[in-house]
């Protein structure tokens, strides 16, 4: 059995501490610190980075349990093999490449939708507006299919949370 290496065990800390934090805290925490599309006003600049240490809520508890098993079973082959700080810069590279391509297919999909509607008739800003409300317009699943009504709506509010850029 392979021992766990420094940054392991401090990324291991981390991730629970934010694990606990977030289920005592609740909605607040996911607010904060998830990764949101970055069209929407709960986007802040430190999700990108902090959506990793955030995990999938109670009662999803194998979310959290699955990557931090992964975490000390690569981790520490890969940080024996690299050293600590490559290995840090690995693991924050890839949660945020994971943010960026989450952002990226998010931006896609969104706006592929927002285009139909606007072509439908439909103004970009009352579009906009209505979803920064939490709402929608009934008539837009007229024009959009589901799929794209779920794009829309879906992908612009949203929560990415983990490492490997899921939830």
């Amino acid at each position: 059995m392979m021992n766990i290496t420094p940054t392991v065990k401090q990324l291991l800390i981390i991730n629970v501490i934010f694990y606990i934090g977030s289920q005592l805290i609740k909605d607040p925490a996911y607010k904060m610190f998830a990764l949101y599309y970055f069209e929407n006003p709960d986007f802040k600049f430190w999700q990108p980075l902090t959506h990793m240490f955030m995990h999938a809520p109670m009662p999803n508890l194998s979310h959290i349990l699955f990557n931090m098993f992964g975490l000390y079973s690569f981790g520490s082959a890969l940080e024996q093999f690299w050293g600590g700080k490559k290995f840090l810069f690995f693991y924050i590279s890839c949660g945020l490449g994971a943010a960026l391509i989450q952002s990226l297919v998010n931006f896609y999909f969104f706006h592929g939708s927002l285009n139909s509607l606007v072509e439908a008739g439909f103004l970009k800003s009352d579009i906009i507006s209505t979803l920064n409300e939490g709402k929608f317009i009934p008539k837009w699943q007229e024009v959009l299919s589901a799929t794209d009504f779920q794009n829309l709506t879906g992908n612009y509010t949203m929560q990415s949370v983990g490492a490997s850029g899921d939830y």
